[in-house]
């Protein structure tokens, strides 16, 4: 195996590392999407069948989870691009 053999080897191992960092960038996205779009639905779901409890307590539980997941989804994007 010569020097251009081993370089073309590195190289490859370089591209297929950055495209297997991209798709788990891309999965923990879609994760987190799919979490914060069952929380809307539930949002949606509580403030029309339950118009009362969701005004009160319902209102601050669902905006605490948001926001923790949202803080989830920042922490983890934060940390996938360092």
């Amino acid at each position: 195996m010569d020097t251009n053999d081993k370089i073309r080897i590195g190289y490859q191992t370089s591209i297929q590392l950055i495209a297997y960092q991209g798709q788990i960038i891309w999965r923990a996205f879609g994760a987190l999407v799919s979490v914060n779009t069952g929380l809307t639905a539930i949002a949606g779901a509580a403030l029309a069948w339950f118009p009362n409890l969701a005004i009160g307590i319902g209102t601050i539980i669902l905006a605490g989870l948001g926001f923790g997941i949202c803080n989830a989804w920042f922490r983890i994007i934060i940390r996938e691009f360092h």
